[in-house]
């Protein structure tokens, strides 16, 4: 029960970030960090998932041996990744709204609210496999930050794919 309850908070959490518009125009944010990523990836033969969890482990390398290996360490600093992802996420998904036709925007609108869906149940359930356990929080979170990663990484391309 502990674990639906962390869950259920993690994807609250999730659903309601919304990056600052400084933090969002910021070179020096998380934000600008995975811009930078994600541009450097785009490449022919590059992955910007790659970009995943980049955001992560140099928060979990500022915090140190004591604050990086803490439960709670790795669940602010996998927090704080997911934050940058949603607001890549949100960002596409703005320019491409300002660009598609009526029903491409309303079967993308129909594909965030499901993934939204997605990301709760898939979540929860890994977040089982440690059920009662500290690490359940953990996988919850980077659970959510993956799945939020992995629709803004397909939306940044899609926003590539008009631009060439």
């Amino acid at each position: 029960m502990r674990v639906l309850v962390l869950a259920s908070v993690l994807i609250m959490q999730w659903a309601c970030a919304t990056p600052a518009p400084a933090e969002a125009r910021s070179g020096g944010s998380d934000f600008g960090t995975l811009n930078v990523c994600l541009a450097e990836n785009a490449a022919p033969d590059g992955d910007p998932r790659a970009c995943i969890g980049a955001i992560t482990a140099r928060c979990g390398d500022d915090m140190g041996e004591a604050g990086a290996s803490s439960t709670g360490g790795m669940v602010s600093c996998t927090s704080r990744e997911h934050s940058a992802w949603v607001g890549i996420l949100q960002e596409s998904a703005s320019t491409l709204r300002a660009r598609e036709s009526a029903a491409q925007v309303a079967a993308l609108d129909r594909a965030l609210a499901i993934g939204e869906q997605w990301t709760e149940a898939r979540c929860s359930y890994d977040a089982l496999f440690y059920e009662g356990g500290s690490l359940a929080r953990v996988l919850a979170a980077q659970c959510v930050r993956d799945t939020t990663a992995q629709r803004a990484i397909d939306l940044y391309q899609r926003l590539r794919d008009y631009d060439q």
